[in-house]
Order: structure tokens, then sequence, then C-alpha cells
């Protein structure tokens, strides 16, 4: 940025911000079958400066990456079905492993 502010006045320009980590992790239905081939999200509990909605797409396997996330809690929502919920820490940087995420019960 090139910033030339006036005499007593300034700028205010945020450089980076705390959705900085990739969220990598497979989803499972209650039957032990991938959640293969859907977009999804994941949605923030509590809203927050930092904290929007994630999208994601799964692959044959189930398997996803969610990019952009803030530390906070999240729940993993494909259409309307709510699939689980992770936590991302606050003190992550950068890479968060959730593992297996299994949908405890049919929706």
């Amino acid at each position: 940025f090139a910033v030339v502010p006036a005499a007593r006045s300034g700028f205010a320009i945020q450089v980076g911000s705390a959705a900085s980590n990739t969220v990598l992790g497979s989803l499972q239905q209650p039957n032990g079958e991938p959640f293969a081939l859907i977009g999804g999200m994941l949605r923030p509990l509590k809203p927050g400066k930092d904290r929007e909605e994630s999208t994601f797409f799964t692959n044959r396997s189930g398997r996803f990456v969610a990019e952009r996330v803030a530390p906070g809690d999240y729940e993993i929502v494909y259409g309307k079905v709510i699939i689980g919920t992770i936590s991302v820490p606050d003190d992550s940087t950068g890479l968060v492993q959730v593992g297996v995420i299994t949908q405890q019960k049919e929706q």
C-alpha cells in the first residue's frame, strides 16, 4: 500500500487476520460410509470479527479441506444436516487436522 496521509490525520490498515488456518478432516455417515462428493460449510457457533463461514467440498473418500478458518468452535453443515462440530484452538498456526468426524445420528 502507498499511503499519503494529510497533516494531523492517518490511515489504519489491517494486515492479516486470525482466519489463517486450514482445516483437514474426513466425514463419515453413521453407517460408516463416507460423505462422498458433497459441498458443505463450517459455520461458526459464535460469529465474531474474523469468524465467518468457510465452504468445502469432499472427495470420494469423504476427505475435506476448509481454508481461511479462525480459531473457535464450528459446526459442519451439509444442506440442513449438521454432521458434527469441531474446535480450532486459539494457539493454532496453519494446519489443523480434525481426523474423522462421524455423524452421530441420521437427520
